[in-house]
């Protein structure tokens, strides 16, 4: 008989970066990632993914912390609709949902959202996955929601509300974001004040402010030029827009009531997408 156990969990965009202060916010979207594990072959075996992926061994190392005892041999597979390299949360989401499919192939109830995002931010950042080990995005995507978080204390800040009628726009790049290290580095070469104010006005629950200025300083403190995109973007009625993450993904809201014919057109390469947020509070259930 096959035995198969599963996790789910969404991509996000961000609001706000966490980089420059410790304070991130970021908001699922409706790209989901399921892990299936499974005792009866088919796919990538999990020990081989492990020996292959420090992400995915951190992962194993904080489930099995946390009580989960998995019985190997277990085949691996991942579903996924978020673009990999974008700063669109495929790492955290990867680590919630695998928590997630190792609890039950453990036969124990899978630890609350708070949780498991503490885990898969611990997990991140002693893969070397992640700068902060990016808890904020792993709390949007393992709850399925907006979210404020403190990432140096691993807290939860705020759970701000979404507009329902809002629509995210996503154009992804050609290439994927710069190397950790690299990334560090550019960061390090100074603190932009902005990125405080970008941060108040996440905590006061502004996400639409917070997201337009963060988009300013990463934009700025990572190289990329999106002042053409941004321009075509405001002229048909975007809410806001700002990089996702550390990119190189550019993210826009929009009233989905007045998104533009030609949004699928940007003047620009890459893929574009057009989802909802994911606001029903499923948590990623498979």
């Amino acid at each position: 008989m096959r035995e198969t156990y599963r996790g789910r969990a969404w991509g996000a965009i961000s609001f706000l970066n966490a980089i420059p202060t410790g304070v991130g916010s970021a908001a699922a979207v409706r790209l989901p990632l399921t892990v299936e594990l499974s005792r009866e072959g088919g796919g990538e075996a999990l020990s081989a993914r492990a020996d292959s992926s420090p992400l995915v061994r951190s992962t194993l190392e904080e489930a099995e912390r946390a009580g989960a005892k998995v019985r190997q041999p277990l085949s691996f597979r991942v579903r996924s609709q978020i673009p990999e390299g974008q700063g669109l949360k495929s790492s955290s989401a990867l680590t919630v949902a695998l928590l997630r499919a190792l609890f039950a192939a453990s036969s124990l109830p899978p630890p609350e959202g708070l949780a498991l995002a503490r885990m898969s931010s611990r997990a991140a950042q002693s893969s070397g996955e992640s700068l902060t080990g990016a808890f904020d995005d792993a709390l949007a995507s393992a709850l399925g929601e907006a979210v404020v978080a403190d990432n140096r204390r691993l807290e939860l800040l705020a759970r701000p509300p979404l507009e329902p009628r809002w629509a995210v726009w996503i154009r992804t790049a050609q290439a994927p974001h710069a190397p950790p290290e690299e990334l560090r580095r550019r960061w390090a070469q100074g603190a932009d004040p902005r990125a405080r104010q970008a941060e108040q006005l996440a905590r006061e629950g502004r996400l639409l402010e917070a997201m337009t200025l963060n988009g300013a300083v990463v934009e700025e403190t990572l190289g990329y030029d999106y002042s053409r995109l941004r321009n075509w973007l405001q002229q048909r009625g975007a809410l806001a827009c700002g990089v996702s993450g550390n990119g190189p993904a550019l993210a826009a809201v929009f009233d989905s009531s007045r998104l533009p014919g030609d949004a699928l057109d940007p003047p620009s390469p890459g893929r574009t997408l057009c989802v909802p947020f994911a606001v029903d509070g499923d948590g990623g259930a498979a």
